[in-house]
């Protein structure tokens, strides 16, 4: 009874050490910045979570050895093995994308216009609204993405910083041709006075998909949804 008593420890013990939470930090490669709402999945697996605000993210315990893939819009996609548990914070640098959209073409009446190739940063994603282009880029010498405003021949005309904005997912344009820069909760509505940019008050995610996604389209001042 004491040898089975005494296996039985060991047994609980070993699976206890092949089964750990696994505790990360994920960082800018370049900037050395935490990443806020990066993705750590586990491969083949459903289990994942996401980082908080510093970048840290826990993963319930699992079995050794596993494979993460740890990704973040605008950052290539990592893959890390883990063979054995780790007693220390797990230290993850992700590099961000070269160019994500390596050319805009542009058709109108009159002409095809063609954006040149980005080179010194990352457009994560763009609308086009009437004569003008509004995109989001992500520059590895800078904290945070930025909200650009343009001409349809690729000048610059102003741009918005997003440092306070987290978890940035992309842009939306309504039926209406309201554009609306979304994050992983909200929504926030992008006014374009001339060539000024600025942010309106925050619209919840819930909402936004309720009532402004499902328009699909505006004659004079009326909506038109489906359903």
């Amino acid at each position: 009874m004491k040898w089975a008593n005494i296996f039985l420890l060991l047994f609980v013990a070993q699976y206890g050490i092949s089964q750990q939470a696994i505790r990360g930090k994920i960082t800018d490669a370049t900037t050395q910045n935490a990443i806020s709402g990066a993705t750590v999945q586990i491969k083949d697996s459903s289990k994942g979570t996401t980082t908080d605000d510093n970048g840290i993210f826990v993963l319930p315990p699992t079995p050794f050895p596993v494979e993460l893939i740890i990704s973040y819009i605008g950052y290539e996609t990592q893959s890390l093995i883990i063979e054995a548990p780790v007693a220390d914070l797990l230290q993850i640098a992700l590099t961000p994308s070269v160019t994500l959209l390596e050319e805009i073409i542009v058709s109108s009446e009159s002409e095809e216009i063609t954006l040149s190739e980005f080179k010194e940063y990352s457009v994560k994603d763009f609308e086009i609204i009437d004569s003008q282009l509004i995109w989001i880029e992500y520059h590895g010498t800078f904290d945070a993405d930025i909200l650009t405003l343009s001409d349809l021949d690729g000048q610059a005309l102003n741009n918005l910083d997003l440092k306070d904005i987290n978890q940035i997912e992309g842009l939306f344009k309504s039926c209406n041709n309201q554009v609306y820069l979304l994050t992983k909760y909200w929504g926030y509505p992008i006014t374009i006075e001339e060539t000024a940019l600025s942010l309106g008050q925050a619209i919840s995610i819930d909402t936004l998909d309720a009532y402004i996604k499902p328009c699909k389209a505006q004659d004079q001042d009326w909506l038109y949804y489906v359903f």
